[in-house]
């Protein structure tokens, strides 16, 4: 399997860096959430 990999502008870079971002983000508050509901119960 071959991979291709073509040079990113600024603007492909930063799309990608804020995606990822979010879903750290996304998934860490799902964990908060938990939390939270684990010491209200």
């Amino acid at each position: 399997m071959e991979f291709f990999q073509k040079e990113l502008t600024k603007v492909e870079e930063i799309e990608l860096r804020l995606d990822y971002v979010r879903r750290i983000s996304k998934r860490d508050s799902f964990e908060v959430e938990d939390i939270i509901t684990n010491d209200d119960g």
